[in-house]
């Protein structure tokens, strides 16, 4: 069987699901599968992978959805793999990725209404139609069962594995700081943040705010503060720097399939305040200084309880082992081995 890649993701931002794309891939070349990318013409393609680019579209949905299948058309013993949750709805046999459901989450608003209609309307047909659904935790692989009323076999669990961070950037805040990531997602609750703005200078922090602009997002303004500090999309050197020289990561999303934000903080050893949601118990047990709704008196304990947090180099050696790229090489090995 030829293993295809959908490459689109590598034509976007290196945000959650694109990082995951390329750790699969990653995770496939150590256990020795082969597969060749196809990505649109502008897409920029590590040097190790083999890649065509192909298409005309500049529209990334536009290529996805007629370039890529009418590239496969006609072909046999193909299987197109997406690691991005969308994915071509008329195509070859493919395997799809659907990191988690929040874009079906009710009496909420956290995407553009475009964004929103179109994956309501395109993931469940994936799902339907797609000989394997990869995802990356429990949680979701529950959710998404129940919620499309498919078969928990046909869903595999291939989980995140910790990117490779490398070599870290110069601190840039010589400040005590916390940190919030992907700010501009209304369901990471930085409204609330924002809102404790003063205690959180009272107490010797600044907050620093890194934003990603995503177009799926709705248009956020933040308003300005002596304690806080906004910084756009960053290098991968720099993000990482943020994270390691952070007091700690404040990620009190409502709701996500996994939080890779939290895995890549806990494994550079910077405490993790979180909303108590059953994924982060999943993933990352007691790791994280859980919050059990948002309140100020709630959130100034957690701030307090930073200074008894300790990880301990075990916890964090086994955390890495967990989400390792052998751990979700051999989970994709074994799901295509039940397809060949």
């Amino acid at each position: 069987m030829t293993i295809y890649i959908n490459g689109k993701f590598l034509c976007q931002k290196k945000t959650g699901t694109q990082i995951y794309a390329l750790s699969m891939l990653s995770a496939m070349r150590l256990q020795n599968i082969d597969f060749t990318i196809l990505s649109p013409k502008t897409a920029k393609v590590p040097k190790m992978y083999t890649c065509l680019k192909v298409g005309l579209f500049k529209n990334l949905n536009l290529w996805e959805q007629i370039s890529l299948p009418f590239l496969l058309f006609g072909k046999k013993d193909v299987l197109l793999m997406n690691f991005c949750n969308s994915a071509p709805l008329f195509g070859p046999k493919q395997i799809i990725t659907v990191h988690d459901l929040a874009f079906e989450q009710k009496g909420v608003s956290w995407f553009t209404k475009s964004f929103q209609n179109w994956y309501r309307f395109l993931i469940p047909k994936l799902c339907k139609r797609a000989i394997s659904i990869f995802t990356v935790s429990q949680f979701s692989k529950t959710e998404i069962a129940e919620y499309y009323h498919i078969s928990p076999s046909k869903i595999k669990l291939v989980p995140n594995s910790l990117p490779n961070i490398g070599v870290l950037g110069a601190r840039e805040v010589n400040e005590n700081y916390l940190l919030l990531v992907g700010a501009e997602n209304p369901r990471k609750n930085a409204d609330f943040i924002l809102s404790q703005l003063d205690f959180i200078q009272s107490n010797g922090y600044k907050l620093v705010l890194l934003a990603s602009h995503s177009t799926n997002f709705k248009d956020y303004n933040f308003r300005a503060h002596p304690a806080l500090m906004v910084f756009n999309y960053l290098t991968k050197e720099r993000y990482y720097a943020f994270i390691k020289h952070a007091s700690a990561l404040v990620y009190l999303s409502a709701y996500e399939g996994f939080g890779i934000p939290v895995l890549e903080s806990l494994s550079l050893n910077t405490p993790v305040i979180c909303l108590d949601l059953p994924v982060f118990r999943e993933s990352f047990n007691d790791l994280p200084i859980y919050i059990q709704s948002l309140t100020p008196n709630l959130f100034a304990e957690s701030l307090n309880n930073l200074k008894f947090k300790k990880l301990s180099a075990i916890d964090i050696e086994e955390l890495k082992l967990k989400y390792s790229l052998k751990t979700s090489g051999k989970a994709i090995l074994d799901a295509l081995n039940t397809i060949q």
